[in-house]
Parts: structure tokens; sequence; C-alpha cells
């Protein structure tokens, strides 16, 4: 009983459990959300001004670029064209396959070319013939001529001599006869007897000296033998000259017959098959420099004049959409090409209203040889480019009295400020004076404040 009673007491007299308390940190956590729910509530119902969008004005470099499109087409083409009539023998390459300029593409049967070549040689080896033998006879009739025109001087001359010593002696008879007469040793008629020999003697000397002069001058024979000669040099020049054009011409033509490259390219399409028949004049081919291709623009006539030689240019082809292709203006066009709805103008473009527009070249880098003639591609030339300047969007810009005016932020308002303008793209325009860098540049109007809750 007493140690039941013991028990009891004891246990009455322990002290009671304590109760559980929560962790510091959770305190700590609550405490914090507690805030943070009175700071949220604080920023949505605290008053607030307008609210603008703005852009911090930087320097940046501003692109302009001018877009259009156009056609491939290789620089040197050229459609080969039959020069004499044949029939084909055979196609010497394929489609497509590159050869070096001066190659056989094309022969054709050379028989009948063959032919008239040798004719031409003969038929100027007989003309000239001919005409050498004339000359020969003409060289030997002169000289016969000459031979017989030789002797009569020298008959001539032996008749001049014979007069001259008659004269000589009659004259000296004369004097004789003169002196006699003074001395009544003969009579006056035998004087004028040989006065009258003298006086013919004289006659027959002057007559002989005309014929010699005249024998000297000229001989008709001899003129016409002389003049034949000439005309039958004249003939042999003709005849060589002739016969030479003629031979030319067949050789040529017999050249001709094997068709070669102009210039080291491909054969893109055969217009003749083995066995045609072709007349001078007749396609044979299309012949193109597959490594030289253009692509060509036709360029409105408000941008040409932006547009310099050697501008560069992207270029994305309808073929490979993903790759772009970098090149730069090569040729630029001095004369416009009127452009009408449908029709075509520069290498295939077409305008789809009535404009005036620049043909223009643009080589582009071509190292896997992707891109063939006829392809379509779109072009970004850059026209202009300026560095570390100030632009703004399009956007942004307004004009009221002949003067630009853009939005700045100035303590929290935003206030309009006269700029002048440069260059401009697509979206953007530069500023050359007004603002400076760091400036708040105003995009949108004021957001509405919110009603107090």
């Amino acid at each position: 009983m007493q140690t039941q009673t013991e028990t009891s007491e004891a246990l009455s007299a322990s002290p009671a459990p304590a109760k559980p308390r929560l962790p510091r940190r959770w305190l700590l956590a609550g405490g914090l959300l507690i805030l943070l729910l009175i700071g949220a509530a604080w920023w949505f119902t605290r008053p607030r001004g307008p609210e603008f969008s703005t852009l911090t004005l930087a320097p940046v470099t501003l692109t302009e670029t001018i877009d259009v499109s156009g056609v491939v087409e290789s620089e040197r083409s050229v459609s080969l064209k039959a020069s004499v009539s044949g029939r084909v023998l055979e196609r010497r390459v394929a489609e497509n396959q590159r050869v070096p300029a001066g190659v056989p593409i094309l022969s054709l049967d050379t028989a009948q070319l063959r032919l008239q070549l040798q004719q031409a040689r003969t038929q100027s080896l007989t003309s000239q013939q001919q005409a050498q033998a004339e000359i020969d006879s003409a060289a030997a009739a002169i000289a016969e001529l000459e031979r017989r025109r030789g002797q009569n001087l020298i008959g001539l001359r032996n008749q001049i001599q014979k007069a001259e010593e008659g004269l000589f002696f009659l004259e000296r008879e004369l004097l004789r006869l003169q002196r006699l007469l003074a001395e009544d040793a003969v009579t006056a008629q035998s004087v004028d007897q040989q006065r009258q020999q003298v006086d013919i003697a004289r006659i027959d000397l002057r007559t002989a000296q005309q014929n010699l002069n005249a024998a000297e001058r000229t001989d008709p024979e001899l003129v016409n033998a002389r003049s034949r000669l000439q005309q039958a040099r004249t003939s042999l020049d003709n005849a060589r000259r002739s016969s030479q054009a003629s031979i030319d011409l067949a050789a040529e033509s017999l050249r001709q017959a094997a068709l070669l490259a102009p210039f080291a390219g491909s054969v893109t399409s055969w217009n003749v098959q083995r066995g045609d028949f072709l007349s001078p004049g007749s396609l044979v081919a299309r012949y193109q420099d597959l490594s030289d291709l253009r692509l060509i623009l036709a360029v409105n006539e408000l941008d040409f004049p932006k547009i310099r030689l050697q501008a560069p240019v992207e270029i994305t082809f309808d073929a490979y959409p993903d790759q772009i292709f970098r090149g730069s203006v090569v040729w630029r066009s001095l004369a416009t090409v009127a452009g009408a709805g449908g029709d075509a103008i520069a290498g295939g473009a077409t305008s789809a209203s009535a404009i005036q527009v620049f043909p223009i070249k643009v080589w582009f880098d071509n190292p896997a040889a992707l891109i063939k003639p006829g392809m379509s591609g779109d072009a970004r030339i850059t026209v202009a480019q300026r560095e570390r300047i100030l632009a703004v969007p399009i956007g942004a810009i307004s004009k009221g009295g002949g003067q630009y005016r853009v939005k700045v932020l100035r303590e929290g308002k935003p206030v309009e400020v006269d700029v002048t303008v440069g260059m401009s793209t697509l979206d953007q325009v530069e500023i050359r004076s007004g603002l400076k860098a760091g400036d708040q540049i105003v995009l949108d109007q004021p957001l509405p404040s919110p009603s107090p809750s």
C-alpha cells in the first residue's frame, strides 16, 4: 500500500511536458513574404505619370541598299551558224562539254568543197598560162619591130649622110663655077643649072632628116605592139588576183566546213543531227562560256544614279534560297530600256508598268559552278554606307512647315527637337544635326495612367 501511494505522489510531483515552438527560419521567411506583399501593393497602387517607349541614341552603321531581281546570262554567248553548205558528218563535242578556243566542234562533208578548190587552182593555172603566152607573143612582136626599126633608122641615117656628101660636092662645084663665071670662063646658064642642083640636094637632105626624125619619134606598129604587151601583163595580173581570190574562197570554205569553238566554252544546245544538210546561215548550236556569268538587272531610273561601278552586291538565287552569293556591279548601260507590262526588258526581266529602266550587269563569285544561265536571282545592291552616325527609326520622324522633328525625352517629358536628316534606308534615317548620342528618343505615345484602386 505504501509503495502504491509513494508512486502516485512521485508521479504528481513530476513537471508537465513543454509546448512545441516554430523554427526561426520560418519566422524570417514569413516576415519577408509580408514585406514583399506590402511592396507590391504599394507599386501597383502608387500614383504614376505617363510612360513612354524610348530609344537611347548611339552611333550606328547605316547602309542604304536597292533590291532588284534579274536573270543570269553568260557574258560570252553566241549562236553558231553554218558558213557553207554541206552535210553534217559528226558532232565532235557533247553538250555542256567545255573545250578550248579553236577546237573543231562540228565536221561537214568536204568532198564538194575539195573539188571546188581543185577547180579553182586549175582555172588559175590555165588563165595565167594564157596570159603569159600573150605576153610572150607581144614581146616577140616588139622585138621584131624594134629590129626592123633599127634597120630602117640605119638606112635613113645613110641616106642623110649621102645627101650631105652630095650637097657638099654640089656646093663646091657651084662655088667653082661662080669663080669661072667671073672670069667669063663659063656661061651664066651653067651656074644657074648648078644652083638648081644644089637646091634640090638641100631639099633631099631636109627630107631625109625629117624622115629620120619621124622614124625616131614614133612607130605605129611598135606603139601598138607595146600596148598589146601592157594589156597582156595587166591580164596576167588580173588573172593572178582573180584566181587567187577564187582559191582563197574555196580554201576558206573548206576550212569553215570544220566549225571551230570561237572561245573557251561549251555547246549548251545542238540544233543539228548527223546527216542533216546545212545551208549558209543555218543555226547549228548555242555556244556559251559557262564560267563567265553575269546577273542582268533592270534598275528603275530613280535608283540608277545611286549605283556606282564596283558597288557590292549580295545575291540570293531561287535555286539556292539559303545561300548568299557575293559580287559587284561591273557594267552600267548608258541608255534606258522602255519596259511595259509583261514585256521583256534586260535579260528577261519584266516591268509591271511602263517605266524607264537601265540594264546593269553584276559579276558574282560562282566557285562551285552552281549557277547556270537562265536562273533567277534577287540582288541587294549597297549604294551607300556611313559608319558611326546617329540614326532614328523612320516612325520617329515627323515633318511640319518644311522642318523635320524628333521627340526627345527631357526631364521625363517629350520635347520636339528640329533635326537635319541625311541618308535613309527602309527603316532608318540619318540625323546629321539636332541630336547627340545618349538622347532618349520617344518612339510611342504615352501610356494611360492606371486608375487608383
